[in-house]
């Protein structure tokens, strides 16, 4: 893997949005359901971390397809299963389903 092409200073940044965002929702976790559900700016709260979360994963997924595959993903899903594809990452984070049911053909 070349380092060079990576954009480590942004790799970092979403990695601690991920972190955060990870953080925010263990709290909320922590709670019970009637607590949680009865309060809607923590709904709210972990609706906008599941976002964030989500965005940063997929932002680092499309960086590396891009600065270290040479490709351009044409989805979010496509993303990571380039990565498996090139064994980046574990298959098992891919669920395999999609390309099982020929989502991806």
């Amino acid at each position: 893997m070349e380092s060079a092409k990576l954009n480590i200073t942004r790799l970092i940044n979403k990695i601690e949005d991920i972190k955060g965002s990870l953080d925010v929702l263990e709290r909320y976790a922590q709670q019970d359901d009637n607590t949680f559900l009865s309060n809607e700016e923590a709904i709210c709260s972990a609706w906008y971390s599941f976002i964030v979360l989500i965005e940063a994963a997929t932002n680092i997924a499309a960086h590396i397809c891009a600065r270290i595959l040479n490709k351009a993903p044409n989805t979010y899903a496509e993303s990571f299963l380039l990565l498996s594809e090139k064994m980046l990452i574990e298959q098992t984070h891919t669920g395999g389903a999609p390309r099982q049911n020929g989502w991806f053909s």
